[in-house]
């Protein structure tokens, strides 16, 4: 990170001095101003984009990248969790959903457990309390991509994002699913 800061300041230098612009040819004064023959038109190359000194600094940093770096301190780092989806729970209703309605609250943790042997929908994801008690599922259409990922060893995890003990069964628990281990 620190290395790529100090490359795009190294590459963000440019020469010092202004773009000239030149002046067009007229094809009267042609052979006074150019040694381009008349018809074709005069190239002019931008200035360097880095300078020498800047292109040194950069190729001689270079080796740094290659070194082995801390595995410990990486693990250590925790990146924020990055949302997938907010949905509502499929088969809220058919489930011990209904009953365990006073226990979930905005906030709360969920637990997602993949079910690839589901004769339904091989992507299934159970969601269930932390208790274990299964409340529903991910709906299809939104479960392929977590899916695929707890397949591959990722940490999904869900919260509860709104409750509305009011409203029809199967749109009263809405979740959101994080990709990420802290949430």
């Amino acid at each position: 990170m620190l290395f790529m800061q100090y490359f795009k300041n190294v590459m963000g230098h440019t020469s010092k001095q202004p773009a000239q612009e030149v002046p067009p040819v007229s094809p009267r004064n042609h052979a006074k101003d150019s040694q381009t023959p008349p018809g074709k038109k005069e190239r002019h190359l931008p200035a360097a984009a880095i300078s020498r000194r800047g292109f040194l600094g950069a190729f001689a940093a270079t080796p740094f990248l290659l070194l082995p770096w801390d595995k410990k301190a990486a693990a250590r780092r925790t990146f924020p969790a990055t949302p997938l989806c907010r949905c509502y729970i499929a088969g809220f209703q058919f489930h011990s959903g209904p009953a365990m309605l006073p226990a979930l609250a905005k906030g709360k943790r969920l637990s997602l457990k993949r079910e690839p042997k589901n004769p339904y929908d091989p992507m299934a994801i159970a969601v269930c309390t932390i208790s274990g008690k299964k409340i529903g599922y991910l709906p299809r259409g939104l479960n392929e991509i977590p899916a695929t990922l707890m397949d591959q060893g990722q940490p999904v995890q869900s919260v509860i994002h709104r409750v509305t003990p009011k409203a029809p069964t199967w749109e009263m628990v809405e979740i959101q699913v994080f990709l990420g281990k802290k949430i």
